[in-house]
């Protein structure tokens, strides 16, 4: 139910009312997200119920996690920002995990760079260097100043 812009947010534990403009905009950006020290992709299944929006019918996490803690921990994530490249490939290295830096891309052991869960580049000299039939990823990196 809504009132001039205010919205009232039902949960397990709590009633509030919140301000439409602190709700983010539909769609909800899927793709990787960086929790507890691991990068996961966070996806949508297609399925024809009567549900809307992102529910354990729908939602695939890679590698998988119990619900409780994609809604707890992952979910929030979604609509926070990811480190830099720089950053990402600083943590990578330091700490041997991989890290996403882009909602498609996430880079770690070994400066491999991954899109979903396979390989699709490598990072020599802090530079991105797509294998030849991924050359076309180039665009995403570009378009988004990955560099910046």
């Amino acid at each position: 139910m809504t009132r001039d812009g205010v919205a009232t947010l039902v949960r397990a534990s709590s009633v509030e009312e919140v301000k439409l403009s602190s709700i983010p905009n539909l769609p909800m950006p899927l793709g990787f997200v960086n929790w507890e020290g691991q990068a996961y992709y966070v996806g949508r299944n297609p399925s024809r119920n009567w549900r809307q929006g992102l529910s354990r019918h729908n939602v695939s996490v890679n590698p998988p996690l119990p619900w409780e803690h994609i809604t707890r921990y992952v979910m929030p994530r979604l609509i926070r920002s990811l480190p830099s490249f720089k950053e990402a490939l600083e943590t990578s290295e330091t700490k041997n995990t991989y890290v996403a830096f882009h909602r498609q891309l996430k880079v770690g052991k070994g400066c491999v760079l991954n899109r979903y869960e396979e390989k699709v580049g490598v990072v020599i000299n802090s530079l991105i260097h797509f294998l030849p039939h991924y050359q076309y990823l180039n665009a995403v990196v570009n378009k988004e100043d990955i560099y910046g």
